[in-house]
């Protein structure tokens, strides 16, 4: 009997355990903001009104509280319009801003973003009251290196609607998904010799 309660308290123990690492690597996880914009009411070739921006911005960690269109440093991001997709990777940071309004939960309201990497290759997302007044919307330019087909006048596509940001679902780290594996594979086992022991005393 002092085995099998040692045994269901070491299975107890490695539960705690993963459940302990699942928390402390759910807090180090990198923290995936998604974009979702409406559809461009204006465009030129080589956009049309059925593109819109959709994007992705990865931080450290979540964003502070209370921010007041403060700029911060993602580790990566990716914008997409149409034909049209700056990175992180491709952007030139002179032609950048990242600025970020939060709520007092950390949540994302107000922002004013640029990512281009010059020679018109462009995306602009905004959603917040300036000094002279309301900057709501997206906008999007092709860059010199596109060499399909655009409207001369103007090769851009924006609307006048805010887009949304949202946290995007929390993937486990490895060692997360292992240390849990372990410990339900340490519960499972001390069943089985629990059965195993009570079959070999009741016969």
């Amino acid at each position: 009997m002092t085995r099998l309660f040692k045994g269901i308290g070491y299975a107890a123990a490695a539960f705690a355990l993963a459940f302990a690492s699942a928390q402390v690597d759910s807090a180090r996880a990198d923290v995936v903001y998604d974009y979702v914009g409406a559809n461009f009411t204006h465009a030129n070739l080589p956009f049309t009104t059925a593109d819109k921006v959709t994007g992705t911005i990865t931080f450290a960690t979540p964003l502070g509280a209370n921010l007041n269109l403060a700029t911060e440093t993602p580790i990566a991001f990716s914008f997409t319009a149409g034909v049209e997709t700056i990175t992180s990777a491709t952007y030139n940071p002179n032609f950048g801003r990242l600025k970020f309004s939060t709520d007092a939960a950390g949540n994302i309201t107000a922002w004013d973003i640029q990512v281009a990497f010059g020679g018109g290759g462009q995306i602009n997302i905004e959603n917040f009251n300036s000094i002279i007044g309301p900057n709501v919307g997206d906008q999007a330019a092709v860059g010199a290196f596109y060499t399909g087909p655009k409207d001369p006048s103007n090769a851009s596509g924006k609307n006048l609607v805010a887009g949304e940001f949202a946290i995007a679902a929390a993937v486990p780290e490895p060692s997360t998904w292992a240390m849990m594996i372990l410990g339900f594979a340490g519960v499972g086992f001390m069943a089985y010799r629990r059965r195993s022991h009570t079959a070999a005393f009741a016969a």
